[in-house]
């Protein structure tokens, strides 16, 4: 429970700084006849920090996800009842796709960072609204898939409890997990839907936020008429639909 506490933590901080970033310095624009137009400069650093910061924070995560999904999770006995078998099942898929989409949170840190470093990128009035204009898609994606990982961290945590230690211990664990869970549900929903200046945030709560990368990333996909963009999100689909049948089989 500290871990995902301090995990969420984590990305509350990042998200605070990030409307809480003051300017390193101020470049002026001069237009014609001396006026000054707004104040920029580039926030590239400041980026390239909050990225490496969620980068770090998610591969934690997967790290500690590793086993749960592998070696250690619960296997499935002959002695099981239906019950049970199907609850292993929910493990296993909560367990693998939580570590999945950490590891792709990891991938667009990691890239963004790299990116943001080796670029040259134009100033902006504020590090958010770098990381809501231009890299809008990465620093969206990386958001959500880290919650998703998270959430689905602690998911597994509580069905892992369950079954290796029967309904006693397990309605207690369910308990605490759903207690964490609704709990960093209301930290992210206040921490995504704070403003630096009007029209800047990155949704108004998580399932905004959810909903802001599906169309980010259908708009990238139509744009940039990127066809892995397109197989991944059939593969994707498939794999909800068939983990749905599984489990109810």
């Amino acid at each position: 429970m500290l871990l995902l506490l301090g995990a969420l933590h984590t990305i509350a901080f990042q998200a605070a700084a990030v409307t809480r970033a003051t300017p390193r310095g101020t470049l002026p624009f001069h237009l014609r006849g001396g006026a000054t137009e707004g104040s920029v400069v580039s926030y590239a650093t400041e980026a390239a920090a909050l990225f490496a910061n969620m980068g770090g924070a998610a591969a934690f995560l997967a790290g500690g996800m590793v086993p749960l999904s592998t070696f250690a999770g619960p296997k499935p006995a002959p002695s099981d009842s239906p019950a049970v078998a199907k609850i292993k099942r929910v493990h296993a898929i909560v367990a693998s796709s939580s570590l999945l989409s950490l590891l792709t949170s990891v991938m667009y840190a990691t890239i963004s960072n790299n990116k943001l470093r080796e670029t040259v990128v134009g100033p902006t009035a504020s590090v958010k609204a770098l990381l809501v204009g231009e890299y809008a898609l990465q620093w969206v994606g990386c958001n959500a898939h880290f919650i998703m990982g998270l959430y689905g961290f602690a998911t597994a945590v509580g069905i892992n409890v369950w079954l290796n230690f029967g309904a006693s211990m397990g309605k207690a664990s369910a308990c605490g997990a759903s207690a964490a869970l609704l709990l960093m549900l209301s930290i992210v929903n206040d921490a995504v839907s704070q403003r630096s200046q009007p029209d800047l945030s990155i949704g108004g709560s998580v399932f905004s936020l959810l909903i802001r990368y599906f169309v980010l990333l259908v708009q990238s996909m139509v744009a940039g008429r990127r066809a892995l963009v397109f197989l991944s999100m059939c593969l994707g689909i498939s794999a909800v639909y068939l983990a749905a049948r599984a489990v109810t089989e």
